[in-house]
């Protein structure tokens, strides 16, 4: 099964992350995690995040990278996806921006809550806490 998981709602102190499978955990970000970073891709975002998903050099898969949103508005490019120079992107979801915050730099709380999260997958649980 694919593990994949999406930042939830909000319940005085938790976050809730959703896996894929519906299961859950609640997170005290602001606790554990303050520097905690949310994927921008609303509208009110100067700067929206995408991440690769297709290019000729491999190892640019999985990277995300930062467009300024008037400018995708501009070219027409704003929403999902679209394609630059070769290379397509897709919006980032906040798993996606957490896994490259971990590869980039596995201390960064993204990174370490991403390294947290990934060790649940394999568990069986209803919901958990960290």
């Amino acid at each position: 099964m694919k593990y994949e998981y999406e930042l939830g709602k909000f319940e005085c102190p938790y976050f809730y992350f959703i896996f894929s499978d519906n299961k859950y955990t609640k997170v005290k970000l602001a606790k554990y995690f303050p520097n905690y970073r949310l994927v921008r891709n609303r509208f009110l975002d100067e700067y929206w995040d995408y991440t690769i998903i297709k290019a000729n050099d491999m190892s640019l898969i999985n990277t995300v990278k930062a467009f300024n949103y008037n400018d995708l508005k501009i070219r027409g490019l704003l929403y999902m996806e679209f394609t630059c120079e070769d290379i397509h992107y897709r919006k980032s979801t906040q798993m996606e921006y957490d896994r490259y915050q971990y590869t980039s730099d596995k201390e960064s709380d993204n990174g370490r809550l991403y390294h947290e999260l990934s060790k649940l997958r394999n568990k069986n649980f209803r919901e958990t806490i960290l």
